[in-house]
């Protein structure tokens, strides 16, 4: 997904609007969703709420922004900071809670994208959504909003809600760069698959998004 050196923009451009035309096509198919998600599922963790816990849920979006960078065609994480109640000190997506007066999923993807990093509405453009995933951990039923710009962003990052973003090549949605991990998590030590790419772990939710997105490229 990268472009070897000797293509020009023009042929760069070329590809990445092929990408996105596919991934519109695919997003018309029968998606992947559960088959995909449990491929990173952390050991232990339900994917379906029980029925006593459904008073508990909580609905969110969140916003898989694409984008090309340097002849990449690349996606940004956010890394929450410590101080967090929710999966603190992880990678996720921009993405929160969906509250009451928002008009939608993508409302909500593209409210919290613009708070937390300084994405502006209006230059992203909306291919649709990847399927739903439940947290048992944090009971957030997460609706992941794939999108894209056409010029790599902006980002004005917000101080209590980021510690950092970490922009990606679309291309380490590959095998030979998942592995398993022994990490310290709110349940206690688990050993769980992640995506690792110069020694940043990508696992839990933004994972199991990766895996459903990778499966619709290959």
């Amino acid at each position: 997904l990268n472009a070897p050196k000797n293509l020009g923009a023009f042929n760069f451009i070329d590809m990445f609007e092929s990408l996105i035309l596919r991934l519109k096509q695919k997003l018309q198919e029968p998606l992947p969703g559960l088959t995909a998600h449990v491929k990173m599922v952390p050991p232990g963790r339900a994917m379906i709420a029980d029925n006593d816990e459904l008073h508990a849920v909580r609905e969110s979006a969140v916003l898989v922004l694409l984008y090309p960078k340097h002849d990449n065609i690349c996606f940004c994480l956010i890394k929450r900071p410590m101080t967090m109640r929710d999966h603190a000190g992880q990678y996720s997506f921009p993405g929160g809670k969906y509250e009451q007066e928002d008009t939608s999923y993508e409302y909500t993807a593209l409210r919290e994208a613009r708070e937390e990093i300084g994405i502006k509405p209006g230059d992203v453009q909306i291919l649709g959504r990847l399927s739903k995933l439940y947290l048992s951990v944090s009971k957030f039923h997460i609706t992941p909003i794939l999108a894209f710009m056409h010029s790599k962003p902006e980002f004005i990052p917000h101080s209590f809600e980021v510690d950092s973003i970490l922009e990606l090549p679309l291309d380490i949605l590959s095998d030979e760069n998942k592995k398993t991990v022994e990490l310290k998590t709110v349940t206690g030590m688990l050993s769980v698959p992640c995506y690792y790419y110069r020694d940043e772990i990508i696992w839990g939710a933004t994972a199991m998004i990766l895996a459903e997105l990778e499966t619709l490229l290959n």
